[in-house]
């Protein structure tokens, strides 16, 4: 799981983009440090985490489908069914893409077995 996200998550709802966050406004959830733009950013990720961090702990999540973890990057993401999915590429983003309903029903699966197996 990523230590931090220099990226703000809630703008990938509100922006449809990544946008930098700003240390001075930040929050910890399950392990990471996340960044805001703004505290109305922080507030509305306080309020409801598990609507706007990024699924699988930030890993790929074509990845985790695939029954690997390997870093997302914040550049290549997807907003479905109200959640947040990273990619590791753009590979990987049209990968997912193509069918993330059953990318997310795998990578779910893996998830569960792979998030006991994280480094610490």
């Amino acid at each position: 799981m990523w230590a931090s996200m220099a990226t703000n998550p809630v703008a990938y709802f509100t922006d449809g983009k990544p946008v930098k966050g700003d240390p001075q406004y930040h929050s910890k959830y399950d392990g990471a440090t996340y960044y805001f733009q703004s505290g109305d950013d922080k507030a509305a990720f306080d309020k409801e985490p598990q609507r706007y961090a990024p699924q699988y702990g930030g890993y790929c999540a074509m990845a985790m489908a695939m029954g690997k973890r390997e870093d997302g990057d914040p550049n290549y993401f997807l907003v479905y069914d109200g959640k947040l999915f990273l990619q590791r590429n753009e590979k990987a983003h049209m990968m997912f893409s193509k069918d993330p309903e059953g990318n997310r029903k795998k990578a779910d699966e893996n998830w569960s077995k792979l998030r006991s197996q994280q480094d610490d």
